[in-house]
């Protein structure tokens, strides 16, 4: 008897704030739960109805049950190639009474929700590269002006006596979030390596298929992602021209070789043909260590 009282308190509590969630519970959900069952089913369905991609997921899925994995992904900007976890959670099969849900839906939606983890792991990061610019002495370093500004994130920081170290890439590979400089004093960053693939959807790296979630992942235009762009003080039409040429930007998947690397500057709206490309690692004469800015001007 005392653990019915309790169970009964408890199923309320549950009940008040699955309403503040905005979904509704049938009265009898918890009290047709064991106690101790119930705890861990809950768990499991708050996990669900809190975390704001999976509410997502389940509000997609109430709209239409015949969606592909790839079409669920896509809003939330998920990989394509997040693997299905194959479990049915018994909350799904209780809840199909709600909302006028079928079971299938349900069930779909258990294994959708234990596959949203592996679908938002489809990433790639970079936590060595920092996205600021280090002041160096010249020492050995070669002293370079590039041709372009194409690599400024606001700061302008290399427009000027960027240093380079020539013999970097003699004893080292060319990692991603590398500066490079090449060609007739160009400068840009490594975003795709040797034998990956690099596509740009709607303004965002993806690398075999996963997002590239570093700072330089997506577009920037003088250091504004495309958040603070909406935000800037730039008049119109130019900003909405701007959105739709670099925020948006569109590029098919490309295959690199086993010799090749692809750059991308980091000011999108500066990067030409030169540094936006893929670039063979031959073409390769040193990686930016920063900028002295008490060297001569060469």
């Amino acid at each position: 008897m005392e653990a019915e009282k309790v169970r009964g308190k408890k199923g309320k509590e549950r009940e008040a704030g699955w309403a503040v969630a905005g979904y509704k519970v049938p009265s009898n959900f918890f009290k047709t739960c064991p106690y101790k069952e119930e705890l861990r089913l809950e768990n499991e369905i708050f996990k669900a109805l809190a975390d704001p991609s999976r509410r997502t997921l389940l509000d997609l899925l109430h709209e239409s049950g015949g969606r592909t994995l790839n079409e669920l992904c896509a809003p939330l900007e998920m990989s394509r190639f997040g693997v299905m976890k194959h479990y049915a959670e018994p909350w799904a099969i209780e809840l199909t009474t709600l909302g006028g849900w079928t079971m299938k839906k349900w069930l779909l939606a258990a294994l959708l929700l234990g596959s949203l983890a592996a679908c938002s792991e489809k990433a790639i990061d970079d936590k060595v590269t920092k996205e600021s610019v280090a002041e160096v002495s010249a020492g050995n370093h070669t002293v370079v002006n590039p041709l372009s500004d194409a690599m400024n994130r606001g700061r302008h920081e290399l427009e000027k006596n960027v240093a380079v170290d020539t013999s970097y890439y003699k004893s080292r590979d060319v990692a991603r979030g590398d500066i490079v400089y090449y060609g007739d004093h160009d400068v840009s960053r490594v975003v795709a390596l040797p034998n990956e693939k690099i596509n740009i959807t709607n303004g965002q790296i993806y690398i075999n298929g996963a997002k590239l979630t570093a700072f330089y992942g997506a577009a920037h235009i003088r250091g504004y992602d495309y958040k603070a762009f909406q935000n800037s003080d730039i008049e119109e039409p130019a900003k909405q021209n701007l959105i739709e040429e670099i925020y948006k930007k569109e590029v098919q998947e490309i295959t690199l070789n086993g010799d090749e690397v692809f750059v991308i500057g980091d000011d999108w709206s500066r990067s030409n043909t030169s540094t936006f490309r893929s670039l063979s690692l031959n073409e390769l004469k040193g990686k930016v260590v920063g900028v002295c800015t008490t060297c001569s001007t060469p």
